[in-house]
């Protein structure tokens, strides 16, 4: 008994420090370009424009990275359906941080003129194809290795990475911060690209001593590996994909409204030092990785749709209040709506989508449906919406009421999308084919009975 219980413990550590320890390098990697775009990659890249056409121009080719993810997303369901979820964590993760690497040796405008921002845009567009199969591989993986009753804490593990690798990116610019004037600008800007050759290493190691998931030796047992995986989601469950895009549009929307609009209101439209963003997203994500292990512990207890709803519902109480407590341009009161937005809003519905989604699928297209559903709504809520929100800030001459209006709208979506998707907490998760995920809709008569079982 007690060979069984080391085991558990033992298979536990690996799951944790491959998704979680995984994601934060992968994160770090994909949020370190998020943040120079919005800080000074508009100086560096697009000199020519105004700073605020600059701004919008690099803002858009961060988006580019989230227009990509379905593509990754697709091409990783697909084979991590057929050759199994270790395969495609490791490759996704290689592909990850050559891209990172490579965009610290770019040259810049300066150098080579139209051709850096070209440059700079395949490349993004190569992290969002790896990240579209990193961020749906390690949640599969970590909630099938789970044991019973902890499928929702063991999910929000990969969310943890996104935290913890915002702490990694904030403190990797606020150290090349310290290299002052024209320096920062000739050369600083790369060393946190460049350093992350030191956490793919690491990563690389970890990720090869995965073992692969029993859901996915279940499938490869019973000779059920699916043809075209992709294929089989649209045609049986397509109910369900739709449901999993909209659910996600409000958390990653409420995301880059932190991240990226954040950085650069604060920077940009008031004037305040970039040390004051930075400080603050170190903040909030010490307090969101406390609050995912709260919340999924929260889901085992009570189930995914309760926890999910209530940070739907804070994205929309806290959207106007954010703003105001930016306006104040006090430090702390500034790191106080970081910690409210990401801690109260964000983690809860980032921390659940993992476990969520990843039920309600069978194991033999699991990958391949969360994947797509998963970036498609992350291509829709990253890609399209921080344009839109840059857009309308400047629409509004700096105001930021109609930014904190939609993103209200976007949360109410993600809400009856939660509503309208029955509640997956305790499925089996080595079913071939589910008959309780044939459709994923509820019925409209149902949604509001059904709201939180």
């Amino acid at each position: 008994m007690q060979h069984t219980a080391d085991q558990t413990r033992s298979r536990a550590i690996v799951v944790f420090l491959a998704t979680a320890v995984g994601s934060t390098f992968e994160q770090y990697d994909f949020l370190i370009y998020g943040m120079s775009s919005a800080l000074f990659f508009n100086k560096l890249f697009f000199p020519t424009v105004s700073p605020a056409v600059g701004a919008l121009a690099a803002i858009g080719i961060y988006s580019v990275g989230y227009c990509a993810r379905p593509l990754g997303g697709v091409l990783c369901g697909h084979f991590g359906d057929r050759l199994g979820r270790k395969t495609l964590l490791l490759l996704t993760f290689l592909v990850m941080g050559m891209a990172t690497v490579l965009i610290g040796c770019m040259p810049v405008y300066a150098d080579i003129g139209i051709a850096a921002p070209l440059g700079l845009i395949l490349l993004r567009f190569i992290q969002g194809i790896a990240i579209g199969g990193e961020h749906t591989g390690s949640g599969v993986f970590a909630v099938e290795n789970a044991p019973p009753g902890r499928r929702g804490l063991y999910g929000t593990w990969p969310a943890m990475g996104i935290f913890a690798g915002a702490l990694l990116a904030t403190s990797a610019l606020g150290l090349a911060e310290a290299i002052s004037g024209d320096a920062f600008l000739a050369w600083g800007w790369r060393l946190p690209f460049l350093a992350s050759v030191l956490l793919l290493g690491l990563g690389t190691v970890l990720r090869a001593k995965l073992p692969e998931s029993p859901a996915f030796k279940s499938v490869l047992e019973k000779h059920a590996v699916a043809e075209v995986p992709a294929a089989t989601v649209l045609r049986d469950y397509p109910g369900q994909t739709i449901l999993v895009m909209l659910c996600r549009i409000g958390e990653i929307g409420w995301g880059m409204i932190l991240a990226i609009i954040g950085a650069g209101y604060i920077t940009g439209q008031l004037g305040l030092p970039r040390s004051v963003y930075l400080h603050a997203v170190q903040i909030s994500a010490v307090a969101s990785i406390a609050s995912l292990w709260l919340t999924g512990l929260l889901s085992d207890r009570f189930g995914r749709k309760p926890v999910y709803i209530a940070g739907a519902f804070m994205a929309a109480v806290l959207a106007f209040p954010f703003f105001w407590l930016l306006d104040t341009k006090v430090a702390v009161l500034i790191i106080l709506a970081m910690v409210l937005g990401d801690a109260l809003a964000h983690a809860p519905m980032a921390g659940m989508q993992q476990s969520f989604f990843s039920e309600l699928y069978p194991s033999r297209v699991r990958y391949s449906g969360v994947a797509i559903g998963q970036q498609v709504g992350a291509a829709i809520g990253g890609g399209i919406l921080p344009p839109i929100f840059a857009g309308l800030l400047a629409w509004s001459g700096g105001a930021p009421w109609p930014v904190a209006a939609f993103m209200i709208v976007i949360a109410a979506i993600t809400i009856l999308a939660v509503c309208a998707t029955p509640e997956t907490r305790g499925r089996d998760l080595t079913h071939i084919d589910d008959p309780m995920a044939e459709t994923g809709i509820l019925p409209v008569g149902q949604i509001a009975p059904n709201l939180l079982r």
